[in-house]
């Protein structure tokens, strides 16, 4: 995935691959139970042996 698409994964209803099984709701309910924790979530754009998601949260 191109790093300029990278913010696109957590918007609703949005799927990198249309024939994927899913409704593209769960990263981005993901990215609001972060928010509403006070973290954040973003996606790794330099790993390229799949995808990875950092999760920052507040202690």
């Amino acid at each position: 995935m191109r790093p300029a698409d990278a913010e696109r994964v957590f918007e609703r209803f949005y799927k990198a691959d249309p024939f994927a099984q899913g409704l593209g709701l769960g990263l981005s309910l993901c990215r609001l139970i972060a928010r509403k924790s006070g973290g954040e979530i973003r996606l790794d754009t330099s790993y390229t042996q799949g995808a990875r998601f950092v999760v920052t949260l507040r202690v």
